[in-house]
């Protein structure tokens, strides 16, 4: 780093150098007054040109780009449809080998496949429990955690 002294204003090197401030006795009033500006300016030098750096950010701007992208494709394949209804399935071949499915809008409740190719019957949990979505059974309410609504297989 260096750093450049403006002076706006008449000053003798001799005397500037001395180590002493100038004084209005020193000099002529038109040249010099109590209200000289003394202003610095500090540049910074960069060791490595510009016409280098560009092309070293624009790889680290697509590096970082692309792993943004990775990070948000692996954690959004879960395989889950964000479902707004209470997500009752109609037990086709696939839901009858899980049986038990979430109900969206009451956690303390499921939905029990029972028979193929018919609408899911309604459960609850015992007192105190709600349904886990991620073990497909009954857990204390207080372990339960709020998890994304998913369709099921058969709504999507």
């Amino acid at each position: 780093m260096r750093v450049v002294l403006t002076v706006v204003g008449h000053v003798d090197p001799a005397i500037y150098n001395s180590g002493a401030p100038p004084t209005s006795s020193q000099y002529p009033p038109s040249s010099f007054s109590s209200t000289t500006i003394w202003s610095a300016k500090f540049s910074h030098r960069n060791p490595i040109s510009s016409s280098l750096q560009q092309p070293v950010i624009m790889k680290a701007v697509l590096f970082f780009a692309a792993l943004a992208l990775f990070v948000a494709l692996a954690l959004g394949q879960n395989g889950c449809v964000r479902d707004d209804s209470d997500g009752q399935p109609l037990c086709n071949a696939e839901e009858m080998t899980a049986r038990l499915w979430r109900n969206n809008w009451d956690p303390t409740a499921y939905w029990e496949c029972e028979t193929a190719n018919t609408p899911a019957t309604y459960r609850r949990c015992p007192t105190e429990g709600m349904f886990n979505g991620a073990t497909r059974t009954c857990i204390n309410w207080f372990d339960w955690e709020w998890t994304p609504t998913c369709k099921p297989p058969s709504r999507v």
